[in-house]
């Protein structure tokens, strides 16, 4: 069996009086790209169209992105079926 390394997180990088901002700033942009350089994932998982637009500001080969809608997209879908869409597209 091969092992893997999760690293998760979230292109929002800070929260003011206790709500999320629900646009998605340089700032934010700029520590997920820092973050991304640090870690060199194998693959990416891009949940929803503001991540697809962080990750895009990478500029880093598309085969290590993957990109599925946000899960509230489809709030009807069961994790396991998300799992198995993130799967067939490795």
């Amino acid at each position: 069996k091969q092992g893997y390394n999760v690293y998760c997180t979230d292109i929002f990088k800070y929260y003011m009086l206790g709500k999320p901002n629900k646009n998605v700033t340089e700032f934010d942009v700029g520590v997920f790209i820092n973050e991304c350089k640090r870690v060199n994932p194998a693959k990416i998982i891009a949940m929803g169209k503001k991540a697809q637009y962080a990750v895009a500001k990478l500029q880093i080969e598309q085969n290590k992105i993957i990109s599925v809608l946000h899960p509230k997209a489809r709030p009807q879908r069961t994790t396991e079926q998300i799992v198995t869409e993130i799967i067939s597209k490795l």
